[in-house]
């Protein structure tokens, strides 16, 4: 969906003020959550690609990503509900 507000700073702006909405609710969230899961395996199978990070925290991420996602889900569960 494209909204034409005129010149590119106000659109730019509709963008963050529509973004950050969005992300006030869980399911984006959990969501964003999901989409950037396959980067951490990614990192995983091309470790030697980064040699600064040690390899212990690139898979550490892995396990983290699924616990935030089971916080989110918990956290706003019952503030949430649709009536």
């Amino acid at each position: 969906m494209y909204v034409d507000l005129g010149d590119s700073g106000t659109r730019q702006e509709f963008r963050y003020v529509f973004v950050i909405h969005a992300l006030k609710l869980p399911k984006a969230w959990i969501a964003l959550l999901f989409a950037v899961f396959p980067v951490h395996l990614h990192i995983v199978i091309h470790s030697s690609n980064y040699p600064a990070i040690p390899f212990w925290a690139i898979v550490a991420r892995i396990p983290l990503q699924f616990l935030l996602i089971a916080w989110v889900e918990r956290s706003t569960r019952y503030r949430f509900t649709e009536s």
